[in-house]
């Protein structure tokens, strides 16, 4: 029997196992193949789910007729900007600066003295989905959770799909009188980590240790950089504290952020270095830490100095930012990269049943703001944009390409504008690797890989405002911006443009507005190189060429910022005595 002989439904499950490339091919081969791919839901979802850069919730109870159906809305309301399912979530407690939005989930820390600043008492969340659902800003209190630990809270961490978890960071204030000090008390904190199941508030039951004691460190902890982010099985916790070496909080010296481009591998911005380290922790953080001293041993806390150290982590490749024009400093750089990646399936704690799809964390891009302080005193705030999944595709070249040339007894060879695609292995490295890893130059790698924006300084204090390929701001003209930095889609909206006899040209900047589209919706495609001129940051001129679309609406309210996650934007508007959170759309 041929293949063609074969019934539909039995095409259409030979199909289904196929590659997004090897479908459109198919539905090239004949008209009857063209025709399964076409009728059968399942195979048009797997399609539009990778062109949207998403990736399947195997656990939803959905049929893919339904998925199919869900995902399309969606797409097309980001397309459109539809901002008509629109509600308005006064907050009835006093919001501190801590924050976060991933999985549907909205967090805001809780001050509850309103005079000065007092640091973080608790955390509120809620499901926006909720929200939505039940429709009620008048029913506010009941959808909001709070959780109060006693504590002071200095940061936060949400794996809402995978773990339903909540990761709470504390300091608490210890006085400890040391022996050989004996008329001078010490002043410490403990720094301890609460893991916590966000959907019952209590210690999570998959915890071996509900708290993790971080460190005892001295004094003031409240003057620290502080991040924590969670990627499978992976919890990594960036502490710096400035009081005992009189560091400042613009100090250069420090980094305070960072991205985790998969569970083992992490991107640090580096101030002094002017570059962004990546960094492979699969074998360099196997060794357990000391032991942390007992609560009250004061003997135990002051020779904890004399116990080894951790490893250090070790740097696999640095990519080298823009240079800096002379005199030009950058005070801070602040990185996110929405959603976090997942480890396998078998670690996953939760099971998520409610979301058919999610944003495809490799797929997902890298929000960098860096805050610069001018030759002449003037601050400017400069964004540049990159997928995960060009940092790691660029970082295996480089190693390649080094080891080609060591291979060969030559130096290390120049960086290809198109480097081949990554895989999913992890990232390492030989002895020799350890000594001196390799160092790309900003125009081997940067210009053809990223996309720059320069920036109001008022919304950049935000940095929640990406999630998959997509970045999102309001501007001073009163409209709301959305970037689409998909490829895919981008690419499947200039070959629909070809054949509308409507073709979008490849200079840059060019303007298009579809017919028969909403005239507010204003739409602009960049497909060639835009460049930032001299402004007495860059030695030169700045330029990138990551194509993107960009689609903006003019909306009614005045809001601070904006932020993202999935099919949510959340618009941020500050009273007069208080907060109030707009999810928008």
């Amino acid at each position: 029997m041929a293949f063609l002989d074969l019934p539909d439904e039995l095409l259409a499950q030979v199909a289904i196992h196929l590659s997004f490339c090897d479908l459109l091919h198919l539905r090239q081969a004949c008209t009857r193949l063209f025709d399964v791919v076409n009728s059968t839901a399942a195979l048009q979802y797997a399609i539009e789910l990778r062109v949207a850069g998403m990736i399947d919730n195997q656990a939803s109870h959905l049929v893919p007729g339904d998925r199919l159906r869900i995902l399309l809305e969606k797409e097309k309301a980001w397309r459109e900007i539809d901002l008509s399912d629109r509600n308005v979530l006064p907050l009835n407690h006093n919001p501190s600066g801590i924050y976060d939005l991933t999985g549907g989930v909205l967090l805001l820390g809780e001050r509850k003295h309103s005079e000065g600043n007092t640091g973080t008492d608790g955390v509120h969340t809620v499901h926006l989905h909720s929200a939505f659902e039940e429709g009620a800003a008048s029913h506010t209190r009941k959808l909001w959770s709070h959780l109060d630990l006693g504590k002071q809270v200095i940061d936060v961490g949400l794996a809402v799909h995978e773990h339903d978890l909540i990761a709470i960071v504390t300091y608490s204030y210890l006085m400890y009188t040391l022996p050989r000090y004996i008329h001078e008390a010490q002043l410490w904190a403990s720094i301890d980590i609460h893991l916590i199941q966000h959907s019952t508030g209590q210690p999570h039951p998959a915890a071996a240790k509900p708290v993790l004691h971080f460190d005892n460190v001295h004094y003031l902890p409240g003057h620290s950089s502080i991040m924590l982010e969670v990627a499978g099985d992976t919890l990594c916790f960036l502490f710096n504290n400035y009081f005992p070496f009189k560091r400042l909080y613009s100090d250069p010296t420090m980094f305070n952020s960072f991205v985790l481009l998969s569970p083992d591998t992490v991107a640090l911005p580096i101030i002094p270095n002017n570059s962004i380290e990546i960094c492979y922790f699969g074998k360099e953080l196997a060794a357990p830490p000391p032991p942390a001293p007992a609560t009250g041993d004061a003997e135990a806390i002051d020779a904890a100095s004399s116990l080894p150290n951790v490893p250090l982590l070790d740097t696999t490749c640095i990519l080298e930012l823009p240079p800096l024009d002379h005199g030009a400093l950058v005070l801070r750089m602040t990185c996110r990269c929405e959603p976090n990646p997942r480890g396998p399936s078998k670690s996953a704690t939760h099971v998520d049943t409610r979301n058919p799809f999610y944003s495809d964390p490799e797929e997902a891009i890298m929000v960098l703001h860096l805050h610069m302080r001018l030759p002449l005193g003037a601050t400017r705030v400069y964004t540049m944009i990159v997928h995960r999944s060009s940092l790691l595709k660029i970082t295996r070249y480089a190693l390649e390409a080094r080891e080609q040339a060591k291979a060969r007894g030559e130096g290390p060879e120049p960086l290809r504008e198109s480097p081949p695609p990554a895989t999913s292995a992890p990232i390492e490295r030989d002895d020799a690797d350890l000594i001196s890893p390799p160092s790309v130059p900003w125009k081997d790698w940067g210009p053809a890989h990223t996309r720059w924006f320069q920036d109001e300084i008022s919304g950049t204090r935000w940095i929640t405002t990406t999630c998959g390929q997509r970045f999102v701001r309001v501007r001073s003209d009163g409209r709301l911006y959305v970037y689409d930095f998909n490829q895919r889609a981008m690419r499947r909206f200039l070959q629909q443009r070809a054949l509308a006899g409507e073709p979008v040209g490849s200079r840059k900047g060019e303007k298009v507005i579809a017919k028969g589209e909403d005239p507010r919706l204003r739409l602009k495609v960049v497909l060639g190189t835009t460049v930032i001129g001299y402004s007495s940051a860059w030695a030169g001129e700045m330029e990138s060429a990551l194509p993107y679309i960009e689609r903006s609406v003019p909306i009614s309210e005045e809001y601070e910022s904006v932020l993202v996650d999935e099919d949510i934007i959340v618009g941020l508007k500050v009273g007069v005595w208080h907060r109030v959170l707009v999810p928008v759309c």
